[in-house]
């Protein structure tokens, strides 16, 4: 990878795309704000505000001095544990549709 970022390398790598895909798609069905994406030497924090964006953030290495990786690891930590949650539009909510009327004669369909 040398010193390109993961988004470029995305843009280049089969292999990049599939493992960012992957991130993303756990993710969104976990209904995650954040994830982490990591080897020994290097750290990308990724970031899901809507549905449909993902940001990605510079290449921190292990030996960075600023920021430390164990305070980037303690920041989103933080962050995830005030606010985790990004909607999937994916998932369909069943109770909230029944609960709000529009159920079929009462009739719930598995």
């Amino acid at each position: 990878m040398g010193n390109q970022t993961l988004s470029e390398f995305y843009k280049k790598d089969k292999k990049a795309k599939t493992i960012v895909q992957q991130i993303y798609n756990y993710m969104a069905r976990n209904e995650l704000q954040f994830g982490i994406l990591t080897t020994y030497e290097d750290h990308w924090f990724m970031w899901r505000p809507t549905s449909t964006k993902v940001f990605i953030s510079h290449t921190l290495q292990l030996k960075s001095a600023f920021p430390l990786v164990l305070k980037a690891w303690a920041y989103l930590g933080q962050r995830a544990e005030k606010d985790y949650y990004s909607p999937n539009t994916l998932l369909i909510n069943v109770k909230s549709e029944l609960q709000s009327g529009n159920s079929s004669q009462g009739t719930t369909h598995c």
